[in-house]
């Protein structure tokens, strides 16, 4: 079990990151996808979200390993302290629990918007035309239910609408409901609830569901290209809804920044994208799903599987003997040692003349009697 919720940590951890990342990318792309190929490509390019994290939950790149290496990695691992392994091991407990009841928390949150907004529904009577039709107004048209889709009608449906504006209201619903929009918007409220900590997700939600009705109205524009006019007036007609709708679709009010409906009746006055467009767009979001799953499966990390068909690795090698100690390194004998040469004959001294003797020093005269 420790192991099991470690993993399943690992595993929310990295489709988080994927999921953020292909966000961010529909985010940045969706208006440049809706101006040049069409509201409906750049609905189709949410689909990139789950793909990421269908990418990550792929089974991963194996690597084989062999017996002896895998046994090595087991013991190593056994060796660890047993205090940090209780450590790891608590706070992935912890982390778990805390998980699991967030998202419990926000299932209950989206299980009492679904449940508020069909008690006020009030008792639903079956028209002729097999249709349901509610005791209220606001946020209707409405379609509902997984299982059995059905489109709930308001009280004064009509006489609220035109009998062109009636066609046109039930074909918006009806191609909720053929193009698998209930499936999708289960589908986004069960991502917001694994994901309930990703702010970004919560924020992408709103944006995907404006999407979807922006897409939904071409394609009634496209069937019906005549009735711009009629379709407007009936947008106008409509009352929103302040309640949300986890799963259906419904007309419900926007923020205060912007009136929900601007968008969508701006929407009308636009050329609807040729077939050549739509192609190109939709080849476009191929591609990029393709790359988007691809990177979120190459980025994890290969995963070692013991393989038992590769050979075992080779002995490690004999150490090699001694060498054997050098001889000795034979004694020249020493060189001779030079005799200096002698040195130059000394040239003989030539003798010394004989030095005369000096004369004898001279007396003093003798004094005179009279010098006395």
């Amino acid at each position: 079990m420790m192991i099991a919720v470690a993993d399943l940590l690992q595993a929310l951890f990295e489709t988080t990151v994927a999921t953020t990342a292909a966000t961010l990318l529909v985010l940045a792309l969706r208006r440049r996808l809706r101006s040049t190929f069409g509201t409906t490509v750049a609905y189709a390019a949410w689909a990139l979200v789950p793909v990421a994290a269908i990418g990550v939950l792929l089974p991963a790149a194996t690597t084989p390993m062999s017996v002896p290496i895998a046994q090595a990695v087991v013991a190593v691992q056994t060796a660890m302290p047993i205090a940090s392994v209780a450590a790891a091991v608590d706070w992935s407990l912890w982390l778990g629990f805390a998980w699991m009841t967030g998202a419990l928390v926000v299932a209950l949150w989206f299980a009492r918007q679904q449940r508020r907004f069909r008690s006020g529904l009030g008792p639903l009577q079956r028209r002729a035309d097999g249709l349901q039709q509610a005791q209220v107004v606001d946020g209707l048209p409405a379609a509902m239910g997984l299982w059995k889709p059905a489109i709930v009608l308001p009280a004064d449906f009509d006489a609220r609408y035109s009998s062109e504006q009636r066609t046109l209201m039930v074909a918006h619903e009806r191609i909720h409901i053929a193009r698998g929009d209930l499936h999708a918007n289960a589908l986004t409220a069960a991502m917001r609830c694994v994901f309930w900590f990703n702010p970004l997700l919560h924020l992408a939600a709103r944006h995907f569901r404006h999407d979807q009705e922006l897409a939904c109205d071409l394609r009634v524009i496209r069937r019906h290209p005549h009735a711009r006019r009629a379709y407007g007036e009936a947008m106008f007609k409509t009352q929103l809804a302040m309640h949300p709708l986890p799963l259906g679709c419904h007309w419900r009010a926007g923020d205060n920044r912007s009136h929900p409906l601007k968008e969508r009746i701006a929407m009308l006055k636009q050329p609807v994208p040729s077939l050549s467009r739509w192609i190109g767009g939709a080849v476009l979001v191929g591609v990029l799903g393709l790359g988007v799953g691809f990177a979120a499966w190459s980025a994890q990390p290969a995963r070692a599987v013991v393989s038992h068909d590769l050979p075992p690795p080779p002995p490690p090698a004999p150490p090699e003997p001694p060498l054997p100690p050098a001889p000795p390194a034979p004694v020249l004998p020493a060189p001779p040692a030079s005799v200096p040469p002698a040195p130059p004959p000394v040239p003989p001294i030539p003798p010394v003349a004989p030095v005369a003797p000096a004369p004898p020093p001279a007396l003093p005269a003798p004094l005179h009697p009279k010098d006395a």
